[in-house]
């Protein structure tokens, strides 16, 4: 199946304040599964949305789900 991803803050990467972009997942698969396959600590994660509302990172995803992925915003040096 495939969802569409958004990082927010500084899980974005390379100084973006977000990144758009659609990941394939097998049937089934959770906000954790997809964060493992993003390769994104979660406890690099400070909010997952799906479809605008606050879930868990056991949340099952479904085809054409839309989720946001915040992390905290990095610090200004």
């Amino acid at each position: 199946m495939r969802v569409q991803v958004t990082l927010r803050g500084a899980i974005a990467g390379n100084d973006q304040p977000q990144q758009r972009m659609t990941v394939h997942l097998p049937w089934g698969a959770t906000v954790e599964q997809l964060l493992a396959q993003l390769s994104i600590p979660s406890e690099d994660v400070q909010m997952a949305l799906v479809n605008g509302s606050p879930v868990a990172r056991t949340a099952i995803l479904n085809q054409g789900d839309r989720v946001i992925l915040a992390g905290a915003s990095k610090a200004a040096v």
